[in-house]
Order: C-alpha cells, then sequence, then structure tokens
C-alpha cells in the first residue's frame, strides 16, 4: 500500500507542477488564487504590487508537496 501511496503521490505532483508551469509560461494568470491569499495575509506587499501581480506569478518559484494516504483498496463508483 505504501508503495501505491508512492505512486500516486509522485503523479499527483508531476501534474500539479506541469498545471502550475503552464499557466506561469504560457498564459502567466494566476488562476489558484494565490494572489487572493496575498491580499488576505500580507495585504501591505499585495497592495505595492497588486497592478504587477501577474508579472510576479510568472516569475515565482512555487513549490509543491503532495501527501496522500490511502485507508483501503476496493472498487468505487
Amino acid at each position: 500500500m505504501r508503495k501505491k501511496e508512492e505512486q500516486i503521490n509522485h503523479t499527483l505532483k508531476h501534474r500539479a507542477e506541469n498545471l502550475i508551469a503552464m499557466m506561469q509560461k504560457k498564459y502567466a494568470t494566476d488562476i489558484f488564487g494565490f494572489g487572493e491569499e496575498f491580499r488576505r495575509h500580507q495585504y501591505a506587499y499585495w497592495k505595492a504590487h497588486k497592478d504587477e501581480w501577474d508579472d510576479l506569478f510568472a516569475q515565482a518559484e512555487i513549490r509543491v508537496h503532495v501527501q496522500t494516504y490511502l485507508r483501503r483498496f476496493g472498487q468505487f463508483k
């Protein structure tokens, strides 16, 4: 079961990193709401950079950490 968890973690992390990279490079658009989190928790920084947020997002280094837990194997619908 642990091996399956590791495989799922790897697949999800890879897909998330690819999606983030595509949004940063191809579209330069924050569809994930990172800017909104900055507005909520780092308002002074966000206020100073809100007009250039899409450019900052496109250049940001974003790390992805995935941790899954399998409880049991079985079928699902």
